[in-house]
């Protein structure tokens, strides 16, 4: 149906569609998984860290769950996962991405395109996706609250779609302005009973945050993004479309605008017949589509302009690679419709055979040529575990530590919510002292702790604080405009009076 499908479909050539498209994904599940059991750093640095450590600790202090900056719904469902460390959460992201492929090919057949069996390798193998399922990121999850409403569409659950995606803004804030877009299709379908419950997930953790926080709008002005632009700055308007090459490859690139392009007449179908009060198979490709376009282009604005305090990372578009897989593989049928079916006979079976098995090693060598996969410990992040190996080794951990760096927390196993343990920020940049007990321990980091205003010069001249020892990688690193270097304090038996 359509022009994103192609006449000549390979899946009957191959044994059993479904079978291949499950050995697919059991076999990509499989790879993932011992991926994460071989890396020693997960994507995501310290945003990856402090997810899990809300899951990890939310049993113990419940109000975590709420937490905005964590994102309550995200924390609810890692939360048993993250019961069994760091790694455990991965596997469900792992999960989630497995299953998003397995949607997204489920909605690939359903709407009758050819060669649906590569969905897997299209989705699974597209370096940012591959590279953000291997974290404890939001992304995933929240990729995976898009396109399972999109499938719940086309089984006509059109309540259950819209309940699911309502909960989607409590994964990533970006469902604000892509839950109106299922809203738009329900019009379009005319299932107006079903747009209420695109509410749902708003209303009932606005009801819950006003019984622990007084005030039943906390996710509008407990909003946590602010201040990020006055130190990551912001970039250009072409920043995600020039980069798209690397974290999508070139392949899915061409192949996205191939499938936009052939998605056209679609579009003007799709006017067509929800004026004849038709409700048209197209509609949901064209959803699938505008969520997508919806995505990336408010990320390219938000990160021209300062607005959400986007700061440009490639890894914001693993969020909508499951439905760009979908428009990628219109775009190869379209591709294969246009020029290799030009070739009449066996030559055209052969050629697109030959097609598909070069898209196949380049879709699974891509991930592993644009990122490091799996993670070795490396750089900054070395450093900081060298810092925390001394710390242990030499017994300071029995003082409370007060961090910025969150991968200190993982490394020294603390407990960053128990006032007596652990600390995370100092309780005054101008006065570091202040509140510190003589005995407990800073790590300063250039990173973290640079950016909070501490100032290195300021904490080795300070008098109350004692250097213990310092870290440096063996090559010199610059972030934000400081040398890299981790510094080990503890605080003096010096007094010091609060009208000092």
């Amino acid at each position: 149906m359509g022009l994103c499908n192609s006449p000549r479909d390979l899946t009957g050539r191959i044994p059993g569609g479904k079978t291949t498209a499950v050995l697919l994904l059991a076999a990509i599940a499989i790879l993932l998984a011992w991926l994460a059991l071989k890396t020693e750093r997960f994507a995501g640095g310290g945003d990856t860290i402090t997810h899990y450590l809300f899951s990890r600790f939310s049993w113990k202090y419940p109000h975590l769950l709420l937490d905005h900056w964590g994102k309550p719904v995200f924390t609810l469902v890692s939360s048993p996962f993250a019961q069994f460390g760091l790694t455990g959460v991965v596997m469900m992201n792992i999960l989630l991405g497995v299953g998003s492929a397995w949607l997204a090919w489920r909605i690939a057949r359903f709407m009758n395109l050819a060669n649906a069996w590569l969905i897997p390798l299209l989705l699974c193998f597209t370096p940012v996706y591959t590279e953000t399922v291997l974290s404890g990121l939001t992304e995933v999850m929240f990729g995976f609250f898009l396109i399972l409403p999109a499938f719940l569409f086309l089984k006509e659950k059109f309540i259950a779609g819209a309940i699911l995606v309502s909960f989607s803004l409590l994964v990533r804030t970006e469902g604000v302005f892509l839950i109106p877009l299922y809203g738009l299709y329900l019009l379009g379908v005319r299932r107006y009973r079903a747009l209420p419950f695109l509410l749902t997930g708003f209303v009932i953790y606005s009801i819950v945050g006003w019984f622990y926080f007084g005030d039943f709008l906390w996710l509008i002005t407990h909003m946590p993004y602010r201040g990020a632009t006055d130190i990551y700055g912001t970039g250009g308007l072409t920043h995600f479309f020039r980069h798209a090459p690397r974290f999508f490859n070139p392949l899915i690139s061409g192949l996205l605008v191939v499938g936009f392009l052939a998605l056209i007449p679609s579009g003007i179908r799709v006017f067509r017949d929800i004026r004849r009060k038709q409700e048209p198979l197209h509609s949901i490709r064209m959803l699938i589509a505008l969520v997508f376009l919806a995505y990336f282009m408010a990320h390219a604005v938000m990160w021209k302009t300062g607005i959400g305090n986007s700061l440009g990372l490639h890894r914001y578009m693993a969020a909508i690679a499951p439905l760009g897989a979908i428009v990628a593989l219109g775009g190869l049928n379209r591709f294969f419709g246009l020029w290799i079916h030009r070739v009449r006979g066996n030559a055209g079976r052969v050629i697109q055979g030959l097609v598909i098995a070069l898209i196949i090693v380049f879709m699974v060598h891509s991930p592993f040529r644009t990122y490091q996969i799996p993670h070795k410990l490396y750089g900054m992040d070395l450093v900081v575990k060298q810092a925390a190996v001394f710390i242990r080794e030499a017994g300071l951990n029995r003082h409370k530590v007060y961090f910025y760096d969150p991968a200190l927390v993982i490394h020294l196993n603390l407990d960053p919510w128990d006032p007596d343990i652990a600390r995370e920020r100092l309780y005054s940049v101008s006065r570091p002292q202040r509140q510190v007990q003589p005995g407990s321990i800073f790590v300063w980091d250039a990173h973290f702790a640079g950016n909070s205003g501490l100032t290195e010069e300021d904490l080795l001249a300070n008098q109350w604080f004692d250097l213990v020892r310092t870290f440096e990688p063996d090559e010199q690193i610059i972030v934000f405009g400081r040398e890299f270097r981790v510094h080990v304090f503890q605080r003096n038996d010096k007094q010091w009076e609060e009208e000092q």
